[in-house]
């Protein structure tokens, strides 16, 4: 009986030393909770005369605000091989911490361990927060703030950068009376009483603090200006805040779009960029487009500050990436011009080089000025812009509109290259000012474009823009093999740009290719749809020897020291889209329809340039009393130097001449600066 007890205890002994965790096991679990930031269950694993040195409250406290703090995502952990003696155990350990603000950094840990009647418990010092922490020593952490990149028209112009703004405040020892400062202010910078006597009676505040209580865009008028310093007691300083600044305002603002203040979803949908309430986000345009490239990274140091406050030493840093400048091929000077020109008038101007693409204006109107934004729009401006029912928001150049008889030279393509017409093909239909192609039809006809009488040829058909001729080779082509030839043409296909066109169509998607479908996309009518744009890139054609070029937005982008980061070609969008012959024979029927009297676009012909051009109307309503009034020129006789502009107006029906006159100037300014 006694040789079984003795046998039974020290079964017992065996077992119990057997469920004892081992120095490693201890220092796995620390590390382990440490990772999942279960700071309580870490202080359970500390050894009691640790934890007499620091309370449960004070161990998870300090951890969560250093962790917190530093973003901590993730930790990966490699010990080595344990040293025990007697009562004492050190384990070896490298850790490299994932973060939020320094992506990744490693640290060498020795994980002392003392051996109690528990087992082995953590024997805990700040070491084993940082290796080089001394008890009495404090972990920080800088931020450094990148530098948001300019935008840069093709001569280095900038359309947005950094700059100073107004700030609105006051001195509170200045103001007289502060709740009559506080209504006549508040009433003029849209913000509550109440708002401004809080922010002058915050603690830190003395009587010559200068408050900031809000701030406004450097170009504010003088009349606002005015207003607010009628306000006695206020102060309007431009020393206490950068913000992005638009110099072209209104004039390029569909263009460089604008920026604003990250919200609380930008913050959690990207804790990796380290947004905060001062960081500014690109909304729209190219701010928006190319954000990551502009914006930069914030830099970062963890360090330790000694028991005097005075730093000691680095635990890890993260340098600074100051956001890169983005070159626009835009030229300011003409897109300033083609702002004035639009001034009255809704629609935009695209100009082009047609040989590579880029893009020298693209303006809209109407516009709105994106240098409130930054700052925070006021609630009024807010709703005038929103509410306007002009809709200064849209980008009207990358909008999509129905093209009318600007579509005829690209009809003519596709019938000429499937054989539906020859440059002597006659069409006796367009005799008449009216055309039923059948009994389909019923009460609809195609109305003839007023011309000079003589053959409709094709040479005729597109200087006189005759409608009758384009619906009759529409039909011999069939639905189908427009859409086919469309497709190759671009259409339907996504325009590789930096903001975002609208999809264009020649038909859509489910609508059956019926006989008056077919006619009236032959002139540009029915159901096709294009942005000013592309339809300026598909003009290209005719400078490229039948190929197509991409329009191109973006030159390059610097860095600060203006060093090329990246720079961007030419961007084909089609060789051989039309054949050589067939390219010809269009050209010289644009350029006719300049230099004929009868062409309908004769008004635009100048005596040093040769031009060649297509315009067109566009009803855009059933009343038909509104109309999308078009032209598309381009130079002919400008090899070094060529230029395509194409304008597209939103105009009562029959006034759209004036497209003619805007193109006209465009060019002579161009080549007279």
């Amino acid at each position: 009986m006694k040789k079984l007890y003795i046998l039974l205890l020290c079964m017992v002994l065996i077992l119990t030393s057997c469920s004892q965790q081992s120095p490693i096991d201890s220092s796995k679990a620390f590390v382990e909770q440490w990772k999942n930031g279960k700071y309580d269950d870490m202080y359970g694993l500390l050894s009691e005369s640790s934890k007499g040195k620091i309370s449960k409250e004070d161990f998870t406290s300090r951890y969560n605000k250093i962790f917190s703090a530093i973003g901590l995502k993730d930790m990966e952990q490699t010990f080595g091989e344990e040293m025990v003696e007697k009562d004492t155990a050190y384990i070896p350990v490298d850790i490299t911490f994932h973060t939020n603000t320094i992506s990744s950094f490693k640290q060498s840990y020795t994980i002392p361990l003392v051996k109690e009647k528990s087992g082995w418990k953590i024997d805990w010092s700040t070491k084993l927060i940082f290796p080089s922490l001394e008890d009495d020593e404090g972990v920080y952490i800088e931020e450094v703030r990148p530098k948001r990149g300019s935008i840069l028209d093709r001569y280095q112009n900038a359309m947005a950068l950094d700059g100073e703004a107004y700030t609105v405040g006051a001195v509170p020892g200045s103001i007289p009376d502060k709740e009559e400062f506080a209504k006549n202010l508040g009433s003029i910078i849209e913000v509550t009483p109440d708002y401004i006597l809080k922010q002058l009676s915050q603690k830190w505040v003395k009587d010559d603090t200068f408050v900031p209580l809000k701030s406004y865009p450097i170009n504010i008028s003088d009349e606002f200006k005015n207003q607010i310093l009628a306000v006695k007691g206020v102060k309007l300083s431009s020393k206490h805040i950068i913000t992005r600044q638009y110099p072209y305002e209104d004039t390029a603002a569909h263009i460089t779009g604008y920026v604003q203040k990250a919200n609380k979803e930008d913050m959690e949908k990207h804790p990796e960029r380290g947004y905060d309430e001062n960081s500014l986000i690109g909304r729209s345009g190219i701010e928006r487009s190319m954000n990551d490239i502009l914006s930069g990274k914030k830099g970062y140091t963890i360090y330790i500050k000694d028991k005097d406050k005075k730093k000691k030493s680095d635990i890890a840093k993260l340098d600074v990436e100051h956001g890169d400048n983005v070159v626009l091929s835009i030229d300011g000077e003409l897109q300033t011009l083609s702002s004035k020109l639009l001034d009255g008038q809704k629609g935009s101007i695209v100009v082009l080089q047609p040989i590579t693409g880029e893009v020298l204006t693209m303006a809209s109107n109407p516009s709105y000025d994106p240098n409130p934004f930054p700052l925070g729009i006021s609630s009024s401006q807010w709703e005038a812009l929103s509410n306007n029912e002009d809709k200064p928001f849209v980008n009207r150049a990358i909008s999509a509109y129905t093209p009318g008889s600007t579509l005829k030279p690209f009809i003519a393509a596709m019938g000429l290259t499937e054989g539906a017409i020859t440059p002597h093909t006659i069409v006796e239909e367009a005799k008449n000012t009216t055309w039923r192609p059948s009994d389909e039809w019923g009460d609809r006809a195609i109305h003839r474009t007023p011309h000079p009488d003589g053959p409709v040829n094709l040479r005729n058909a597109i200087v006189w823009s005759d409608n009758i001729y384009f619906a009759w080779t529409a039909l011999n082509l069939g639905g189908p093999n427009i859409e086919k030839y469309a497709k190759l043409y671009s259409f339907g296909v996504d325009v590789p740009f930096p903001l975002q066109v609208a999809p264009s169509q020649i038909k859509k998607g489910a609508s059956p290719w019926i006989e008056p479908l077919v006619a009236d996309t032959g002139y540009g009518q029915g159901e096709v749809l294009i942005s000013p744009l592309q339809l300026a890139s598909m003009y290209t054609v005719f400078s490229n020897n039948g190929s197509m070029v991409w329009p191109k937005l973006v030159n390059k982008t610097t860095d600060s020291e203006e060093n090329i980061k990246s720079s961007f070609g030419r961007n084909m969008a089609r060789n051989n889209m039309i054949d050589g012959k067939t390219n010809e024979i269009l050209l010289a029927a644009l350029i006719d329809t300049v230099e004929d009297p009868s062409g309908t676009a004769h008004g635009i012909k100048m005596p040093n340039i040769k031009l060649a051009a297509k315009t067109g109307t566009a009803q855009i309503n059933e009343e038909k009393d509104k109309e999308i009034a078009w032209i598309v020129a381009f130079t002919v006789d400008q090899t070094e130097n060529p230029l395509l502009v194409c304008i597209a107006l939103e105009v009562p029906a029959n006034q759209g001449a004036i497209k003619i006159d805007i193109a006209k100037k465009i060019f002579e300014t161009y080549y007279n600066r």
